[in-house]
C-alpha cells in the first residue's frame, strides 16, 4: 500500500486585510459564523439510556491473525465514518501500519472513503456482477498476503446494502471459516441505526449459516434521536440471537451536530486532523477552528473508551 500522506500543522486562516477593509468588526464575526458551526457535544448512552447488554460469553480473542472489519449496514448508517474513524486512529498510531492495512471501498455507487486515505483499493466497475467477482478475488488474494507478512488487517466499506457482498456471502457462507484457515479473521461488522430492517442482513447471514470468527452489533448513535430509539431492533430475533451467540455490542458515539460532522466531512479532514489543526499535504482548506476542536477530541475519547474492550483482542489491525 502506499506510503500515508505527510501530515503538517498550519496556521489558522489569517484575515485578508484588503478585503476585510471597511467592514466592522460585527460584520466580519457574522462571515466568520458563517464559515462554521455551534457545536454540543460528543457522547455516549448515559445512565437515562439504555443499559448495555451483559455479556455471557467471552469477547473472541484474535489473537495471530489479520482482522478484517466487513463494515455492513444500509445506506447512510455511517459504515464510511466508522472507517475513516478507525483509519485515522491506525493513522496516527502507528502510520507505519497503515502500509500493510487495506482499506477497501466497494459501492456500486459512491466511494467516499478514497478522499480521506493515499490508497484505498476499489473494483474497476460499478456493475453488481463485477464486484461481487472483484470482491471473491481480495478476499481469495488474503491469506496469502498474510502468510507473507505483508497484510495486518482491514476495513472494507460494503457499501449500502452490502448488495454485491450479500452474492458474495450467498454463494459461499464458509468464506469466513476459509479465511480463518489463513490466519485471517473476517469480522462481521453491523452497522445499524433505528429501523427495524437495519437487522434484515443480519437475519439473512443467520439463515446462512455464516459463521463469523467475531461480529460486532454497532449501534450507531449518530443516527439515532437517543439510545432508547433502539430498543425496537434489540429486541428482533435475529440481534437476540447474535447476542446469544457471542456479537459485541458496540455503541458508536455521536458527533454532534450534524452540520459539524458534515464540514469536516467535507473538508476531507480526518477526525485527529480536525481536532489538532493538522491540515493534509495537498489540502487546501484551512483547519477547523479552534473552538470547535474539544468537541472532535471528546468523540475521539468516546471511541476509544468503546473500543476498548477489544483491545488484546486481535480486532484492531495496529495492534493485532
Amino acid at each position: 500500500m502506499a506510503q500515508a500522506p505527510k501530515l503538517n500543522v498550519v496556521k489558522e486562516n489569517p484575515p485578508d486585510a484588503e478585503k476585510d477593509e471597511g467592514k466592522s468588526l460585527a460584520d466580519l464575526l457574522a462571515e466568520e459564523m458563517d464559515e462554521v458551526v455551534v457545536p454540543a457535544t460528543a457522547s455516549l448512552p448515559t445512565d437515562a439510556g439504555p443499559k448495555r447488554t451483559q455479556r455471557t460469553k467471552p469477547i473472541p480473542d484474535l489473537s495471530g491473525t489479520a482482522p478484517v472489519w466487513a463494515l455492513i449496514g444500509s445506506g447512510d448508517s455511517g459504515k464510511t465514518t466508522i472507517a475513516r474513524t478507525l483509519g485515522g486512529k491506525q493513522l496516527e498510531s502507528a502510520p507505519e501500519s497503515l502500509d500493510r492495512t487495506i482499506l477497501l471501498a466497494s459501492d456500486p455507487g459512491a466511494r467516499l472513503l478514497v478522499e480521506f486515505f493515499a490508497q484505498v483499493m476499489q473494483p474497476p466497475g460499478r456493475n453488481i456482477a463485477q464486484v461481487v467477482e472483484w470482491q471473491r478475488k481480495v478476499f481469495g488474494a488474503l491469506p496469502s498476503a498474510r502468510g507473507k507478512g505483508k497484510f495486518l488487517g482491514g476495513y472494507f466499506d460494503l457499501g449500502a446494502d452490502a448488495i454485491a457482498f450479500g452474492e458474495l456471502i450467498a454463494s459461499g457462507p464458509t468464506l469466513p471459516d476459509q479465511l480463518r484457515q489463513g490466519a485471517v479473521s473476517l469480522i462481521g461488522a453491523y452497522v445499524l441505526t433505528p429501523a427495524v430492517d437495519d437487522v434484515a442482513q443480519l437475519a439473512e447471514h443467520q439463515r446462512l449459516g455464516v459463521k463469523w470468527p467475531a461480529s460486532l452489533l454497532i449501534l450507531n448513535l449518530g443516527r439515532a434521536d437517543s439510545p432508547a430509539s433502539f430498543e425496537t431492533i434489540r429486541r428482533t430475533p435475529a440481534y437476540q440471537r447474535a447476542l446469544e451467540e457471542g456479537a459485541v455490542e458496540l455503541w458508536w458515539p455521536r458527533l454532534a451536530p450534524q452540520d459539524l460532522a458534515l464540514w469536516i466531512e467535507s473538508r476531507r479532514f480526518l477526525f485527529h486532523e480536525a481536532r489538532d489543526g493538522i491540515v493534509p499535504e495537498g489540502n487546501k482548506n484551512p483547519p477547523i477552528p479552534g473552538v470547535y476542536r474539544p468537541v472532535v477530541r471528546r468523540y475521539l475519547e468516546a471511541v476509544n473508551e468503546e473500543l476498548a474492550p477489544l483491545e488484546g483482542k486481535g480486532f484492531l489491525p495496529w495492534l493485532a
